[in-house]
C-alpha cells in the first residue's frame, strides 16, 4: 500500500515504529560506551530533540515523495501544519522552485544514495523563497526504505553574502574613481592601501609605499611657509601617536613625477581594534589643492603689489563707486578700506581741480582712455593735500568700460605735511609717539600718558623696553630694523603701565627718513576689545556644548523658575514641537514629565552638587507617547542667570530590545545528534558526556569514543576559561544558556566560534545539560569583511570634503544616500534628501538640469566630470564639479549611479578675481606714473606709456630690442647692470643711478 492510501492510524503505527527502531539503533551504539544505555531514555531526549531541533527534519518515502514524519523546525519554516504536511507529497504542497534542482536530489540519491551540504531553494506556504543548505539519506526502516533529509535555513547568510559582495563593488567602485585621495596605513608606517587618486596626487604607486623605510626617505614634506614639515608631525603620525583625528592640515609633497610640490589638505582618522586604546591604523584622506594654491598665490601677488606700491591706488565702478583702496590709500587719507568701499569717490575725497573743469576731465578720459592732472583731495580728518592723479578706464574681455584706477602721489609741501603730522599728534584719541632708532621716546601725546599712566616727561626719559611687556630688547631691536627695511609694520603686543597693570595694544608704525631716522607710531588700547573677544569664545563654547556636541535632546532652562531659554533641533525633532512651543514655558506646563516628583529630584541634586549624571526618566512627548530616556544635567551661567543645560538620551528602542531578547531567551531549544548543528548532553554534578552528535565529533576532533563518558573539564574544549564561567553563571541563575558566542577548541587546536545554546533537563531524576551549538566561525568572518568594508566605506563617505552620494535609477532617479559634508556644501542635512528622495535633483539649478539627466543617463562611459550650477538651502547659487560612476545589475542595467561632487565656487571666484585682478593691473601699470617696464635678459618684453614718453622711444622701438640703446655707453651699461643683480642677490630689490 502506498503511503499516500495510508490511514492516520497506519501512519501513526508506523511512526512508531520507527521511533523503536531508532532507540534501539541508539541503544546498540552505546552498549560499547562507558555510560549505559540506560542513562538516555529515547522518547525523553531523542524524539524531543528530533521535534524541537532548530534544524528541519522529515522522513519521507522516496518512492512518491509522501511525508511520515516532521519535526516542529520545518512545520515553523515552511508554514504548514503538521496536517498539512504528513501524507502529503512535496509535488502536492508545490515546494520545489527549480524542476532541475529536484531532479538533482533524485538523482544523488539514486546514484550515491545520499547528499551532503547542498544547496537548494523552497517555495514556504507564504510564497516566500527561502535557501537550505541539505542532507539526506536512503535508509531501511521496518524493513521499508525511507529517505531522512536535514535542512538548514541559510538565507540570511547568503543575504549577507550577497552584501558583502555589493559593498565590496561598491566600495570598490568610490574608492578608485573619486578624485579624492585615500590612504590606509599601519602603524608600523607601511601603506597597505591608496586609491588612483592618490597615486596621482603623490606621484608614487602603492608598491613603493610599502616599506617604511621608503617613505620617509622618498616624501619630502614642507610647510605653507616652506619649512621642513617633521616627520613626527605628520597629521597620520600625530594620529596614531594621540588616537585623535587630525582635520584640515595643509602640507606640500614632492611629487617625483611632475618634478614639484603638490600641496593637499589632510584629514586623518585613527582606527582601533575591539577593546584597545591604541590605534593600530590611520584612514587618511585629502585633496589636491595646488592649483587653489597657485591662483591664491596670484592673488596675493597682486594684492600685495596694490597694497605695497607708496602711492595710493583707487579703483572705482562706472559709478564712480570705490571698489578697492589699497593701504597707502589708508595712510594718506586717514580712511579704511571698509569705510569707503561702495561709496562714491567724489563724497570720499571731495576733488577740486585747479583751472579743470570736470565735464573737460572725463571728455578725455573717455577719448584717450587715460587723464594725468593734479587735483586737491580732503582727508577724512579734512585736511588738504595736493595730488598728482593719473587715471586710467579698465576694459573688460569684450572691450567695453567697466571701471577705473585711479593713481594719488602725495605733493603737498614738506611743512604742510609736518603740520599735518602735528595735529594728529595733538588730536588723535590713539596713542602717537616717535622714538629714534634705539628705541627711545622723542616724542608723545597726552592720548598715550594717559594709556599708560607716565607723565610727557618720564617717558621722554625712557625707551620701548621698559613698557613692552612681551618682547625682549633684542626682539625689539630686530622688529625696529624690519621696520626700516620694510618701511613700516602693524602688529599687536602688550603694554606696562606705570601702575603695573598689562594693558593689550595694536600697534602701527612707519620709518621716518628725518635726520638719524625715526619711527612714527599709532597706539590702540585694545584691552577692551580683548575683553570681549575672550567672553564671546567662552560664550561661544556654552552654545557649542549645549547644541553642537550631541545629537541627543539638548534643553537650556532657568533654574529657579523652569522656563525653557533655548532647545536644540535634536530635541524638536525627537519630541514633536516648535521651537514657539517650548520657548519661555517650563516643561511641567508642557506635560513633559511623566512623573514630575523626578523632576523636583534632580534639581534638588542638582543644587547640591552641580550636575546630575545618568538619571533613567520617563518624557512625554506632545503626541503623548512616552519615551525611556538617560538624563544628565549641570549648571550654567548665562548672562549672570543661573540655569540648566539638560541632556535626554532616548533608550526607548534599546529597552524594547532588552525585552524581547528576554522574551527570546524564555523560548526552549533542544536538538539531537543527528543536526548539523553540534549537540551534546552533560551530566551536570560531574561534567561527563552522555552523548554527542556526529556534528559534534567532527568540529571537535574527537571521536565519540573519546569524548562520551569523559568531563568537558578534562577534554579542555572551551578555549577561553573566562568564557566558560560566564556560561555557568547565566546556567545558574537563569537555568539555560541562549545563543551565547564561544569559542571551542579542536583537537587539533583550531579555534572555532560557536552560538552555544544550553538547556535543563531530567534523564530519571538526575539533572543533565542539553547544549546546542550552531558554527558560525565563516559566517562571523564575512560579518567580519563586511563590517570591515563597510567601515571603510563610512570612513571615506562620512571624512571627504567633497560630497558622496548613491542615486537609484530604477524605477526613478532618487537619492538612496548622501554623505554628512551635505550640510555644508548643500546647507541640508541628510534627514533632508532621505525624507525628500528628489531633493539632490531639485537642487540642481534649473537651466542645468537637463545637462546633468543627460550626463548621469549616459553613464558618463568616457569618465569626464560634470560642472554645474546648485542652489543651497539658502538661496545662495554655487558651482560644483561631479563625476559619475554607474552601478550595473547582472543584466548589465545601470541600476544605480555613484556621484562624486566637489564644491568649486571658490575656484570659479578665484578665476574670476585673477581675471579681474589682471585686468585691473594691466590699467594700474598703464596709468602707473612712472615709467615700468618688463625686462628678461635685458630685453624689454612689455613698457607702459610713461616709459615711452620718459625715454622718447615708442613701443615698437623698445619692446624685442636690447636696452643697450637706452644708456650713454657701453661701460654704463655694464656698471648698472653689475650693481643691480648684485643687490637683487643680497635683497631682492636692486636699484642703481644713471
Amino acid at each position: 500500500m502506498n503511503d499516500s492510501h495510508k490511514t492516520k492510524k497506519q501512519l501513526i503505527n508506523e511512526l512508531s515504529q520507527i521511533r523503536q527502531e531508532l532507540a534501539a539503533v541508539s541503544t546498540s551504539k552505546n552498549t560499547s560506551q562507558k555510560v549505559t544505555p540506560e542513562s538516555i531514555e529515547p522518547d525523553n531526549i531523542f524524539y524531543k530533540a528530533f521535534l524541537s531541533s532548530p534544524d528541519m527534519f522529515i522522513i519521507a518515502d522516496p518512492t512518491n515523495g509522501t511525508y511520515v514524519e516532521v519535526n516542529d523546525s520545518f512545520v515553523k519554516n515552511t508554514g504548514y501544519s503538521r496536517e498539512e504536511l504528513i501524507g502529503h507529497s512535496v509535488g502536492e504542497l508545490n515546494l520545489w522552485v527549480h524542476q532541475e534542482e529536484r531532479d538533482k536530489m533524485s538523482r544523488l540519491l539514486t546514484e550515491h544514495g545520499k547528499l551532503t551540504n547542498e544547496e537548494f531553494s523552497f517555495r514556504m506556504k507564504s510564497g516566500e523563497i527561502r535557501q537550505w543548505l541539505c542532507a539526506a539519506e536512503t535508509v531501511n526502516m521496518g524493513g521499508a526504505e525511507r529517505m531522512i533529509a536535514v535542512a538548514t535555513d541559510i538565507t540570511e547568510r547568503k543575504q549577507v553574502e550577497d552584501a558583502l559582495r555589493t559593498s565590496e563593488e561598491e566600495f570598490r567602485t568610490l574608492f578608485e574613481t573619486m578624485a579624492q585621495g585615500v590612504v590606509y596605513q599601519e602603524k608600523t608606517g607601511e601603506v597597505i592601501s591608496m586609491n588612483p587618486a592618490a597615486e596621482s596626487i603623490l606621484g608614487m604607486k602603492l608598491e613603493k609605499l610599502k616599506n617604511p623605510r621608503i617613505i620617509n626617505t622618498n616624501l619630502k614634506t614642507i610647510r605653507e611657509d616652506g619649512s621642513i614639515y617633521p616627520a613626527e608631525e605628520h597629521p597620520t603620525m600625530v594620529s596614531l601617536k594621540t588616537g585623535k583625528p587630525v582635520k584640515d592640515a595643509i602640507m606640500g609633497i614632492y611629487n617625483t613625477e611632475e618634478d614639484n610640490y603638490k600641496w593637499i589638505i589632510i584629514n586623518t582618522v585613527p582606527q582601533f581594534r575591539p577593546g584597545e586604546d591604541e590605534p593600530y591604523r590611520v584612514f587618511v584622506t585629502f585633496n589636491d589643492i595646488t592649483e587653489r594654491k597657485r591662483m591664491e598665490e596670484n592673488l596675493r601677488y597682486h594684492a600685495d603689489l596694490m597694497q605695497n606700491v607708496s602711492d595710493a591706488i583707487v579703483s572705482t565702478d562706472l559709478e564712480h563707486k570705490i571698489i578697492s583702496w589699497n593701504r597707502a590709500a589708508e595712510l594718506k587719507y586717514g580712511w579704511r578700506e571698509d569705510e569707503v568701499i561702495g561709496r562714491k569717490m567724489v563724497d570720499i575725497l571731495k576733488p577740486e581741480y585747479p583751472n579743470k573743469k570736470i565735464e573737460d576731465i572725463m571728455k578725455t578720459l573717455r577719448k584717450d582712455g587715460i587723464w594725468r592732472g593734479e587735483a586737491i583731495h580732503e582727508t577724512k580728518g579734512g585736511e588738504k593735500l595736493n595730488v598728482l592723479v593719473s587715471t586710467s578706464l579698465i576694459k573688460d574681455e569684450e572691450g567695453d568700460n567697466k571701471g577705473a584706477v585711479t593713481f594719488f602721489t602725495d605733493i603737498t609741501e614738506q611743512k604742510q605735511e609736518e603740520e599735518r603730522h602735528r595735529t594728529i599728534l595733538r588730536t588723535t584719541l590713539d596713542g602717537v609717539w616717535t622714538v629714534d632708532l634705539k628705541g627711545k621716546f622723542i616724542e608723545v601725546n597726552d592720548a598715550y600718558c594717559n594709556m599708560v599712566g607716565y607723565t610727557r616727561e618720564e617717558l621722554q626719559n625712557m625707551s620701548i623696553m621698559e613698557i613692552e611687556a612681551v618682547e625682549t630688547p633684542e626682539d625689539i631691536l630686530q622688529r625696529i630694523d624690519k621696520i626700516i627695511t620694510e618701511g613700516g609694520d602693524r602688529f599687536e603686543t602688550k603694554h606696562k603701565r606705570k601702575d603695573g597693570r598689562i594693558i593689550d595694544v595694536d600697534i602701527s608704525t612707519n620709518y621716518l627718513d628725518i635726520g638719524e631716522g625715526q619711527l612714527s607710531v599709532f597706539v590702540r588700547d585694545i584691552t577692551e576689545r580683548k575683553a570681549t573677544e575672550k567672553a564671546l569664545r567662552e560664550s561661544e563654547e556654552r552654545f557649542s556644548k549645549a547644541f553642537r556636541s550631541s545629537p541627543d535632546r539638548v534643553v537650556i532652562s532657568t533654574l529657579n523658575d523652569g522656563k525653557v531659554v533655548d532647545v536644540n533641533d535634536s530635541y524638536l525633532r525627537y519630541t514633536g514641537y516648535r521651537r514657539d512651543d517650548v520657548i519661555g514655558h517650563t516643561m511641567i506646563e508642557l506635560g513633559s514629565w511623566v512623573n514630575p516628583e523626578q523632576r523636583i529630584k534632580i534639581i534638588q541634586n542638582l543644587k547640591k552638587h552641580g550636575k546630575v549624571e545618568n538619571e533613567e526618566v520617563e518624557l512625554r512627548n506632545k503626541s503623548g507617547e512616552i519615551r525611556n530616556s538617560i538624563f544628565s544635567a549641570e549648571l550654567i551661567n548665562i548672562d549672570g542667570e543661573q540655569c540648566m543645560i539638560s541632556i535626554a538620551t532616548d533608550i526607548t528602542e534599546r529597552k524594547h530590545a532588552e525585552e524581547a531578547l528576554r522574551e527570546s531567551e524564555e523560548k526552549f531549544s533542544r536538538a539531537f545528534h543527528a543536526s548539523s548543528n553540534l549537540v551534546s548532553i552533560t551530566r551536570i554534578k560531574d561534567h561527563v558526556i552522555l552523548d554527542i552528535n556526529e556534528a559534534y565529533a567532527q568540529l571537535s576532533g574527537y571521536s565519540r569514543e573519546e569524548l562520551i563518558g569523559r568531563s568537558t573539564r578534562d577534554l579542555k574544549l572551551w578555549a577561553d576559561p573566562e568564557q566558560r564561567k560566564k556560561a555557568s553563571t547565566q546556567l545558574d541563575q537563569n537555568g539555560k544558556v541562549r545563543h551565547m558566542e564561544v569559542k571551542l577548541q579542536a583537537k587539533s587546536g583550531d579555534i572555532r566560534t560557536i552560538l552555544l545554546s544550553t538547556d535543563m533537563v531530567y534523564l530519571k531524576g538526575e539533572p543533565c545539560l542539553l547544549t546546542t551549538g550552531v558554527d558560525v566561525t565563516e559566517r562571523k568572518e564575512v560579518e567580519e569583511a563586511l563590517k570591515e568594508n563597510e567601515e571603510r566605506y563610512r570612513l571615506i563617505a562620512d571624512n571627504a570634503n567633497d560630497l558622496i552620494s548613491r542615486i537609484q535609477m530604477i524605477p526613478e532617479i532618487s537619492t538612496d544616500y548622501v554623505s554628512p559634508s551635505c550640510l555644508r556644501i548643500t546647507g541640508y542635512r541628510q534627514e533632508d534628501f532621505y525624507k525628500d528622495r528628489n531633493l539632490g535633483l531639485q537642487m540642481i539649478h534649473p537651466d542645468d538640469q537637463d545637462l546633468f539627466l543627460k550626463h548621469i543617463r549616459s553613464g558618463n562611459k568616457n569618465q569626464q566630470p560634470l560642472i554645474v550650477r546648485l542652489v543651497r538651502k539658502d538661496g545662495q547659487v554655487i558651482w560644483i564639479e561631479q563625476t559619475h560612476t554607474a552601478i550595473s545589475n547582472d543584466k548589465g542595467e545601470t541600476v544605480a549611479m555613484h556621484l562624486i561632487a566637489r564644491d568649486i565656487t571658490e575656484r570659479k571666484r578665484a578665476e574670476e578675481a585673477l581675471r579681474e585682478s589682471e585686468v585691473q593691473l594691466k590699467g594700474i601699470l598703464k596709468a602707473a606714473p612712472i615709467g615700468i617696464a618688463l625686462i628678461q635678459d635685458r630685453i624689454p618684453v612689455w613698457v607702459n606709456d610713461h616709459f615711452c614718453t620718459m625715454t622718447g622711444y615708442s613701443e615698437q622701438e623698445l619692446v624685442g630690442k636690447n636696452s643697450r640703446k637706452l644708456y650713454t655707453s657701453y661701460e654704463e651699461y655694464l656698471r648698472v647692470n653689475e650693481l643691480k643683480n648684485r643687490a637683487i642677490e643680497f635683497s631682492g630689490k636692486g636699484e642703481a643711478e644713471t
